[in-house]
């Protein structure tokens, strides 16, 4: 028999993974818990957020609703060929299919994007055009509804496995980039970075290490955000209170102060005009962070993979009961079928989120949609505020047919004034400190707040941050689904905070031996 390449048989690989894990996902039914959305995938999180609830689990949940519909459109999604995926549009985005140039494989540089509104504006008004005037280059581009999660990650695999890969990608979908590395998708881009003299002291401190592994660069960071607390400076303002600073070693922030500052704000009656404090996320290793606690192996941060983890120590399992009784009992969640309003609506005095919140809403004051302005603080700590960090990189993938020009739209997309047309379009956190003062100048107006506060909160939740999770685990996504699936019935009330955690220790360890 022939021995295959190792790139065919990675492709192989890659294609029955694919087909597996579609399986998997859509077998089980998911609930919401995690802040782990790909960055920013969801147009406006916070316009949902705590929107009419029937019970305390709707309620929890609704923060991140974004994040279980990125992992359920998976049982829906369809492998097709690459030539289906590449031409077929979807409807959603037709704002970015009139700039797709038609135009053969491997002449013109692939690029695999999202499509929320202002991406979509970015790609078609400044970023291809500004990349193809500038290097007479071509770029077609690969859009994925914004709500794409796995579907996502399903069109890259089968685009990359038919050897017609995506040339540049980055973080968009449940996956991420150790599975990229694991699966030998990902180009090493050191020589490319020497040759060219990318300044990589451009970046914020640490961010330019987190996809350079044994000492070799396979990512280029672009954005790279924390874990915030989102609030209405109005509500803190009519209840007499001040709102969170910005400091994150500033101990006053906690999470009892958040309790008692959020009964004070509470009001379920009348219906139209409620106000609660959505600030719990059930996403148990946010939880566990905040209190000091990891549910995960140091195994699993180095190398990405792990045969064994902590779900069910005690400082994990005090997190998650301190959380599932703040949703229960200190009356500032919507309960027994009490009607709730959204944020942009007035309706939720403070809640916490991934970074994107911050540009998503931006956008809503923007566009008319929120009227007061808002804020931005630290994660409020049990034990600790250590949160989670979201950096995403752009990537080039191993069998690209066009490196050179993959490259050379990275680096533009990279560069101060392809990175400054990004962040005054999408208002995103830059990866690059010397655009900090640009875009927290876009913020003043919005967030009532001075740019020294907003670049130390922002800072902050990077210095206090651990790199997401889905970033860096192998097959994350369908750790996290075992995981969400063995604790839904905790936040719906019907197993102890005990027994749910058992539970999922039990099913994350039979997911990882199978990985492993």
């Amino acid at each position: 028999m022939e021995r295959m390449s190792s790139s065919e048989a990675t492709r192989q690989r890659i294609a029955r993974r694919t087909l597996l894990r579609l399986g998997a996902v859509a077998s089980g039914s998911v609930v919401a818990g995690s802040l782990l959305a790909a960055c920013g995938a969801n147009t406006a999180v916070s316009s949902a957020t705590t929107g009419t609830s029937t019970s305390v689990a709707a309620a929890v949940t609704t923060t991140a609703t974004a994040a279980s519909t990125q992992v359920t459109t998976a049982a829906s999604a369809k492998v097709t060929t690459a030539a289906t995926t590449v031409a077929a549009q979807p409807a959603s985005t037709a704002a970015v299919s009139a700039t797709v140039i038609p135009v053969k494989a491997g002449s013109a540089v692939y690029w695999m994007m999202r499509s929320t509104k202002a991406e979509v504006d970015w790609i078609t008004k400044v970023a291809v055009p500004n990349f193809e005037k500038a290097t007479n280059g071509k770029v077609s581009v690969v859009p994925i509804p914004s709500n794409g999660g796995a579907d996502f990650d399903t069109k890259l695999f089968t685009l990359f496995a038919a050897d017609t890969p995506a040339d540049v990608w980055a973080h968009w979908g449940s996956d991420g980039f150790r599975d990229f590395l694991y699966k030998g998708m990902i180009l090493d881009l050191t020589p490319l970075v020497a040759k060219d003299h990318i300044d990589l002291s451009a970046y914020v401190k640490g961010v330019s290490d987190i996809y350079t592994i044994g000492g070799k660069i396979y990512g280029m960071p672009f954005l790279s955000i924390g874990s915030y607390t989102y609030y209405n400076r109005d509500l803190f303002k009519q209840a007499g209170l001040e709102p969170p600073g910005p400091n994150w070693d500033n101990s006053t922030w906690t999470w009892d102060t958040a309790v008692e500052d959020g009964k004070k704000m509470t009001r379920a009656n009348p219906p139209n005009s409620s106000v609660f404090a959505t600030f719990v996320t059930t996403d148990v290793t946010n939880l566990a962070y905040l209190n000091g606690a990891d549910p995960w192996t140091k195994e699993h941060y180095e190398t990405g993979k792990a045969t064994t983890t902590n779900l069910t120590s005690p400082g994990v399992v005090d997190a998650v009961q301190k959380a599932y009784d703040t949703t229960t009992k200190e009356g500032i969640y919507p309960q027994n079928g009490q009607k709730a309003r959204s944020f942009k609506d007035n309706g939720v005095a403070f809640y916490t989120n991934g970074g994107w919140d911050t540009w998503n809403n931006k956008k809503l004051v923007d566009d008319g949609s929120l009227k007061f302005q808002w804020g931005i603080a630290p994660m409020p700590a049990i034990k600790s505020n250590k949160d989670h960090q979201y950096t995403d990189p752009w990537m080039v993938a191993t069998n690209s047919k066009i490196k050179d020009g993959a490259w050379q739209l990275v680096t533009y997309l990279i560069s101060k004034d392809g990175s400054r047309d990004y962040i005054n379009n999408v208002s995103a956190q830059p990866a690059r400190s010397d655009l900090y003062d640009e875009w927290s100048k876009n913020l003043m107006a919005s967030t009532g707040m001075s740019q020294a506060d907003i670049i130390q909160v922002a800072q902050g939740g990077l210095s206090h941050g651990q790199e997401s999770v889905n970033h860096l685990f192998i097959d994350y996504g369908t750790i996290s689904t075992a995981m969400d699936n063995a604790m839904k019935d905790v936040w719906a009330g019907k197993i102890s905070v005990q027994t749910g955690l058992t539970n999922a220790k039990q099913a994350v360890e039979g997911i990882l031996a199978q990985i492993h």
